[in-house]
Order: structure tokens, then C-alpha cells, then sequence
């Protein structure tokens, strides 16, 4: 799967609708009515565009955290923490 592709030189190479198609992204289906893409035509182009495009399958979501999403662990992890303080209070005064 393409999962970057530069951008500065793409109207040399693939329009954005043969970029699209590549990633995956449907038409409508009035574009599909109309205009239909030619696979042996898109093979060749993609081959020729192949210096420009980067697979990337070590991408992992989280390894950017946002404040909000830092923020929002912050307070899950006290939260667990405070339902683990009140567990062990209300099991020692059953025991």
C-alpha cells in the first residue's frame, strides 16, 4: 500500500485521482460510471513513480501524543490508581 507519496512533482507522474486509487480511496459512483482507470496504463506510471513513493510499515500511532491524549493518560492512570487505593481499603476492613 502507498502510504506517502511526494507531492512536488506529482503532476509529472500520477494525478492525484491515479494517487487515490492506489491508496485505496473509491470514487464516487459517478466517477466510477464515467471514468474508469487503465491498469496497464496505472502500472507504468506507477513503476516510473516509484522513487517517489515511501512504504512505511514501522509507522506506529502513538509515538506522537498530542497534550489532549497525554492529558487524558494522566488521568486514567489516577484514576486506576485511585480505584486501587479504595480496593485495598475496603480489603482490609473486610479482613
Amino acid at each position: 500500500m502507498v502510504t506517502h507519496y511526494n507531492l512536488q512533482n506529482h503532476e509529472k507522474i500520477l494525478t492525484l485521482d491515479e494517487i487515490d486509487f492506489l491508496q485505496g480511496r473509491v470514487k464516487s459512483k459517478t466517477r466510477l460510471a464515467y471514468f474508469m482507470e487503465n491498469p496497464n496504463k496505472l502500472k507504468k506510471k506507477y513503476i516510473d513513480a516509484l522513487n517517489a513513493i515511501t512504504i512505511n510499515l514501522d509507522v506506529n500511532k502513538f509515538d506522537m501524543k498530542t497534550p489532549e491524549f497525554i492529558k487524558v493518560e494522566t488521568e486514567r492512570d489516577n484514576y486506576n490508581e485511585e480505584v486501587k487505593r479504595l480496593d485495598e481499603i475496603e480489603k482490609s476492613q473486610i479482613n
